[in-house]
């Protein structure tokens, strides 16, 4: 009998199972793990009720350069279906010049955090705002996200184009 014969076959039997339970394992493991597709977050769309915009340096005109402007945006998640991580953004008008800016925003009815929103610096920014796991646990959420910002430029208008439509939009 030729024992190093027999020692070779059951080194090779070793190996072939060994690497056979890792390949089933690593197979069990992408069915099972991350690559599972979950939820993702969505854009929620036609939840800003009213926005009123006021000129606070000169309220009847002509809008100059440096005047401080403030912008309500009222939202309403009544009736919308609304998740933790879902997205609300409204364009700003090109005229208006933002600081940097992040900032909670409160759920008139129950008292906790609905949306946290950022605002970068510049002309014609985008609010962005995130919905938050309060949510999830209190439905109809609705609340004020307020902004302040200066004129960028001197215009006889009083009107101002915002927009609330997801990113992406071949409007936006």
């Amino acid at each position: 009998m030729n024992i190093d014969a027999t020692r070779e076959g059951l080194s090779r039997a070793s190996l072939v199972t060994a690497l056979t339970c890792a390949l089933v394992g690593a197979g069990a493991l992408s069915t099972f793990g991350p690559g599972v597709p979950t939820a993702s977050a969505v854009e929620v769309n036609n939840v800003v009720t009213s926005v009123t915009m006021t000129n606070e340096s000169s309220p009847n005109g002509p809008n100059t350069i440096w005047d401080e402007f403030s912008a309500d945006l009222t939202f309403d998640t009544t009736g919308k279906n609304v998740s933790e991580g879902d997205t609300l953004t409204i364009q700003l008008p090109q005229e208006l010049r933002t600081r940097n800016a992040d900032f909670d925003v409160i759920d008139k009815n129950g008292g906790g955090v609905a949306l946290k929103c950022s605002l970068p610096f510049g002309t014609g920014q985008t609010v962005s705002c995130v919905f938050t796991s309060y949510v999830n646990t209190h439905v109809n959420a609705k609340g004020d996200i307020h902004v302040r910002a200066d004129m960028a430029t001197t215009t006889a208008t009083n009107r101002f184009e915002l927009y609330h439509r997801p990113l992406g939009d071949p409007r936006s």
